[in-house]
């Protein structure tokens, strides 16, 4: 996401976020295993063709040559995309200990881009100088009106995600129960109900049990900044709606976290991490 608080920004290529003098407000991926991991699931195959993709396209002006890709060919012809990009975000990065320090130094900072979880953006309190109609989810871009069938306005990936994980424990003393509970909160809208209301949450098991998010943005602010959410009322805050987990799969190519290639690929890609981290 990009604050354009001064409508002089637009984000359409992922490769916006490594050109040299942006700040992304993000957490430092040694703090948060999530940062951490995404960067390293970029470097898979799939998308690294993302990356270089995106890289060639007419929307791709990041400043980087083909040269600056090439400085980092010891990692593969497809993989030196992902590790010049790592490289060039983490440069760009300021470091913050959680997301809600992340979002402070971001809402008032026009010009600047974040790396956060997409519902952090929900705790943006209305005021004469900060507003989420600044606020700009690169991939559903600026004049985003309806999240069930949006333009797709980023080259590249449309963003991270990771899955949350209910457990049963070996030493439960009613397992059954445990599963019942389980099963009620994943599988049942009045159970998935306590995530529904959040932009960027998304079941498992089915969209059906989800909110409908798509025209979240619609409603009315008085002059109090007081919000009332109404889908048959004006665009407010088009950051806000919010389309289907399938649409960011499927359209948006959103990086999807794979427990099993991360764990891989892990020590070696978390050192260059660490390594450019420590350039900085």
């Amino acid at each position: 996401m990009y604050n354009n608080k001064n409508k002089d920004q637009n984000f359409d290529n992922v490769w916006d976020f490594a050109k040299a003098g942006l700040t992304i407000d993000t957490m430092d991926p040694t703090n948060e295993n999530v940062n951490m991991d995404w960067l390293i699931q970029l470097t898979s195959d799939e998308n690294c063709a993302l990356l270089k993709t995106a890289f060639e396209a007419n929307t791709n002006d990041s400043g980087l040559s083909i040269d600056d890709i090439n400085a980092y060919k010891e990692y593969g012809e497809t993989r030196k995309y992902a590790f010049a990009f790592i490289d060039r975000f983490i440069s760009n990065a300021a470091f913050y200990a959680d997301d809600g320090k992340a979002l402070d130094a971001f809402k008032v900072a026009p010009g600047h881009a974040a790396w956060i979880v997409y519902s952090k953006i929900q705790n943006v309190t209305e005021s004469a100088d900060i507003s989420k109609k600044d606020i700009v989810i690169a991939a559903l871009g600026k004049e985003n009106a309806d999240g069930k069938n949006p333009t797709l306005c980023l080259n590249g990936f449309g963003g991270f995600m990771y899955k949350h994980y209910l457990m049963l424990t070996p030493k439960s003393p009613l397992p059954w129960t445990t599963c019942a509970f389980i099963n009620f909160l994943s599988t049942t809208k009045i159970g998935y109900s306590k995530w529904a209301g959040d932009v960027g949450d998304y079941p498992t098991y089915g969209e059906e049990i989800n909110k409908d998010r798509t025209m979240n943005g619609h409603g009315t602010l008085d002059a109090e900044y007081k919000w009332t959410q109404n889908a048959e009322d004006p665009n407010v805050f088009p950051c806000l709606n919010d389309p289907s987990s399938n649409w960011w799969i499927d359209t948006a190519k959103s990086v999807v976290e794979t427990p099993s290639y991360i764990a891989k690929y892990y020590n070696t890609v978390a050192a260059f991490i660490m390594n450019a981290i420590a350039k900085k």
